[in-house]
C-alpha cells in the first residue's frame, strides 16, 4: 500500500518538464489552464494573448485569460515545494518591482476618448484602421498599456505661484482584441490607474505621447481634480 501510494510523487518527481511553462521554461507559477488543456503561468499568457488572441501551443482561440487554475497551483506546491517557493518568490519580486516602476513619471501612448474608465473598471473601444499604428505600437512597445483622455477634461495645479493646465486621465491595460469584418479591432480594456499628465504631449513614430504620473484624487480638492 505504500508503495502505491508513493507512485504518484515519484512520476512527478521524475516529469518535472511536464510543469513547465513553454513560454518561459521554467516551473508554472500562478497556472492557468486554457479551454484547449495547455497550462501557463498567468503573466506568460497575459503577456503573449496581447499579441494574439491564440494559444501559444496550439493556436487555439484565447478570447478571455482563463481563471487561475487552484487544484494544479496546490499540486505543484505539494509536489515541488522548495521550486515553486522560489518560483513565488521571482514572481512577487517581479510584480513588486513593476508597481515601484508604475509609480514613476512614464511616457505612454495618449488615445483621445469622450467616455470615462475608472480604475479597475473593465470595458471596450472600437479602434479604426487608421488606428491600427497606435495599437501595434502600444502592443508591441508598451506592453498593452495606453492612456486614455478626453481631451477637454483639465484640472487646474498651483506650483511655485502659478497655475498650470493638467489633464487627467486613465491608464488602461488591453486584455484582448477582436478584429472585425469592416476593419476596426474591437479592443478590450481595463483600467490600471488614474494619472495625470506632466508637459504637453508629443508625437513618436506617428502616435500621440504624454508623460504621465499616478494622479491621488486627495492632492487636491475635489472640486478641482475631477476625471
Amino acid at each position: 500500500m505504500g508503495d502505491l501510494m508513493n507512485e504518484p510523487t515519484r512520476a512527478l518527481d521524475t516529469n518535472f518538464s511536464d510543469f513547465e511553462c513553454t513560454l518561459c521554461l521554467k516551473l508554472l507559477c500562478i497556472p492557468v489552464t486554457t479551454y484547449c488543456g495547455h497550462s501557463f503561468c498567468e503573466p506568460c499568457l497575459k503577456e503573449a494573448v496581447l499579441h494574439k488572441k491564440t494559444c501559444p501551443v496550439c493556436r487555439s482561440p484565447v478570447e478571455v485569460l482563463p481563471a487561475r487554475s487552484v487544484v494544479l497551483s496546490q499540486l505543484l506546491q505539494c509536489s515541488f515545494p522548495q521550486q515553486y517557493g522560489a518560483r513565488q518568490l521571482e514572481v512577487e519580486q517581479a510584480l513588486q518591482i513593476a508597481s515601484e516602476a508604475a509609480r514613476l513619471p512614464r511616457d505612454l501612448p495618449l488615445y483621445i476618448y469622450p467616455e470615462v474608465f475608472l480604475p479597475e473598471q473593465a470595458g471596450w473601444v472600437r479602434m479604426q484602421q487608421q488606428d491600427a499604428a497606435f495599437l501595434e505600437y502600444v502592443t508591441t512597445r508598451k506592453s498593452g498599456h495606453f492612456v486614455m483622455m478626453s481631451a477637454e477634461v483639465k484640472s487646474p495645479e498651483t506650483e511655485g505661484g502659478r497655475t498650470e493646465s493638467t489633464r487627467v486621465g486613465a491608464e488602461v491595460e488591453i486584455t484582448g482584441r477582436s478584429p472585425q469584418a469592416d476593419g476596426s479591432v474591437v479592443v478590450d480594456i481595463k483600467a490600471c490607474r488614474r494619472v495625470a499628465t506632466e508637459s504637453d504631449p508629443t508625437e513618436e513614430d506617428g502616435v500621440l505621447m504624454a508623460k504621465v504620473r499616478a494622479f491621488l484624487d486627495g492632492a487636491q480638492p475635489l472640486d478641482s481634480a475631477r476625471l
